[in-house]
């Protein structure tokens, strides 16, 4: 595993934690491997301490430890009706 990276800015950290949790939302976790789901996990919540949770609505939000960075992955979706 890699450690953390040193980005140059706060723009570019935060750019990648986006991304990341763009990866994330869209990815199936069942299909992930156990490796790879393992990895998120381990950069995200302990080296990078960051806490994220999975909404009622089926929407996530992250958050840095001091909360002064909050991301949400998506909408909620568009429920029929």
């Amino acid at each position: 595993m890699n450690p953390v990276p040193a980005f140059p800015s706060v723009a570019d950290a935060m750019a990648a934690v986006q991304a990341g949790l763009r990866f994330l939302a869209a990815a199936d976790a069942t299909r992930m491997s156990a490796q790879a789901q393992a990895e998120a996990h381990q950069v995200v919540i302990h080296q990078w301490g960051w806490t994220v949770v999975l909404n009622p609505d089926g929407t996530t939000t992250a958050w840095n430890k001091d909360k002064t960075k909050v991301i949400h992955s998506h909408s909620p979706p568009i429920r029929p009706g």
